[in-house]
C-alpha cells in the first residue's frame, strides 16, 4: 500500500531533516556563547526545541514501515535487500567517505572501522542509522507482536522505553533500539489507527500541551546547563516533550499536504535526496571547524551564520540538481 501524500509524510521527514541540520549547526554556539547572553539562550534554546528529531525520524520508520506492510506478507529476502541498498550500501559509502577525511586529519584508525560501521561512532549522526537499521532486521517480528494486541504493545513499549533509558546504562547503549523502542510503536500505531485523519483533533489537543510542556522543559534543561538547579526526571521529561512535539508536527503536516499539493510536491521531491543530506551534512561543519576557520579569527556568531550559509546552500544545490537530473532523465 502506497502512502499517500496527503498524509503530509513527506513534508515531516523534509522538516526533520532541516531540523537535524540545524541541531549540528547550532550545537558548537550553544556550547560556547556566555550563558545567559540573548543569543545563547536563543541558540540554546533551538538547539534543545529540536531534540525530536531522531524520535520522529524513528515515528516515521515505524508509520512508513507498518503502512506498507500491514495488509501483505512481507518478502524477507526481497524486504531486507531493499533496505541493504537503499540505507545501508549509502551509509557505509559515507563512512568511507568520512574516514578518508578523519584518517587526513589524524582522527581515526583502519583498526576502528568495524566499530565505526557497526556502532556508527565516527560521526555524531551516523548512531540513527544503526538503530534504525536494528528496526528494519526486526520489523517482520515487530509487526506479528504488534497486530497481536497494538495498545498493549505500545503501552508496553512505553514501559520498555522508560526504563531502558532511566535503569540501563553502558558504552554506546544509546545506539540499541530500546531507547527508542516506544516512537516506533507509535508510528505503527499511528498507521493503524489512521491517525492523520484526526489529524485536526490531534493538534487541538497536543498544541497547548507541547507550548506549556516545551516551555517549562527547555527552561529546566536551561537551568541545567547553567549549573543553577537539577532536573529530575529528565529522561522521563524527554519522552513526554518529544512524543508532544511529534504528534504536533505529524498532524501538522497531514493538514498543510491536505491544503497544499504544491508544498507536498515539493516536500516529496526533497525526500528523494533528504537521506545523502543527512548522511554528509556534518562534513562541510567539521571541515569549516577545523580546516577554514581555524586560520581566521571569527566570532562564534560569525562562524555559525557562515556555516549555516553554506550547509544550507549545498543542501539547496543539490536539491535543485536533483530535481533538474530527473526532469531530463523523464524527457
Amino acid at each position: 500500500m502506497k502512502i499517500s501524500k496527503s498524509y503530509g509524510v513527506s513534508l515531516m521527514n523534509m522538516l526533520l531533516c532541516i531540523s537535524v541540520l540545524v541541531i549540528h549547526l547550532s550545537a558548537a554556539p550553544a556550547t560556547t556563547l556566555i550563558y545567559g547572553s540573548i543569543w545563547h539562550i536563543t541558540v540554546y534554546s533551538v538547539n534543545r526545541a529540536l531534540s525530536y528529531a531522531v524520535p520522529g525520524f524513528i515515528f516515521l520508520c515505524g508509520f512508513k514501515l507498518f503502512y506498507g506492510y500491514a495488509d501483505k506478507d512481507i518478502n524477507i529476502l526481497r524486504f531486507y535487500l531493499g533496505r541493504a541498498k537503499k540505507v545501508v550500501l549509502p551509509y557505509i559509502i559515507a563512512v568511507f567517505v568520512f574516514f578518508v577525511y578523519y584518517r587526513f586529519m589524524g582522527w581515526a584508525s583502519i583498526s576502528g572501522l568495524p566499530e565505526y560501521i557497526f556502532l556508527g561512532t565516527l560521526a555524531s549522526h551516523f548512531y540513527y542509522i544503526v538503530i534504525a537499521v536494528q528496526f528494519y532486521l526486526l520489523f517482520p517480528i515487530l509487526k506479528k507482536l504488534f497486530l497481536r494486541a497494538p495498545i498493549i504493545f505500545c503501552t508496553v513499549s512505553l514501559i520498555v522505553n522508560l526504563f531502558y533509558r532511566n535503569l540501563v546504562y553502558f558504552k554506546y547503549s544509546d545506539r540499541f533500539i530500546l531507547t527508542y523502542i516506544f516512537y516506533f510503536a507509535l508510528g505503527m500505531l499511528a498507521a493503524k489507527y489512521r491517525l492523520h485523519d484526526r489529524a485536526k483533533r490531534v493538534l487541538l489537543f497536543t498544541l497547548p500541551l507541547f507550548v506549556i510542556f516545551g516551555a517549562v522543559h527547555i527552561y529546566r534543561q536551561y537551568l541545567v546547563y547553567g549549573g543553577v538547579s537539577s532536573y529530575h526526571f529528565l529522561g522521563q521529561s524527554e519522552i513526554v516533550y518529544s512524543t508532544l512535539a511529534i504528534l504536533l508536527i505529524f498532524s501538522l503536516c497531514a493538514l498543510v499536504a491536505d491544503k497544499s499539493k504544491k508544498i507536498c510536491g515539493i516536500a516529496s521531491s526533497f525526500e528523494r535526496v533528504s537521506y545523502n543530506i543527512y548522511l554528509y551534512h556534518l562534513l562541510p561543519i567539521i571541515v569549516l571547524d577545523y580546516n577554514i576557520y581555524a586560520q581566521l579569527s571569527l566570532s562564534v556568531k560569525q562562524k555559525f551564520f557562515i556555516s549555516s550559509a553554506v550547509v544550507f546552500s549545498l543542501a539547496a544545490i543539490y536539491f535543485v540538481c536533483d530535481i533538474m537530473t530527473r526532469r531530463k532523465e523523464q524527457k
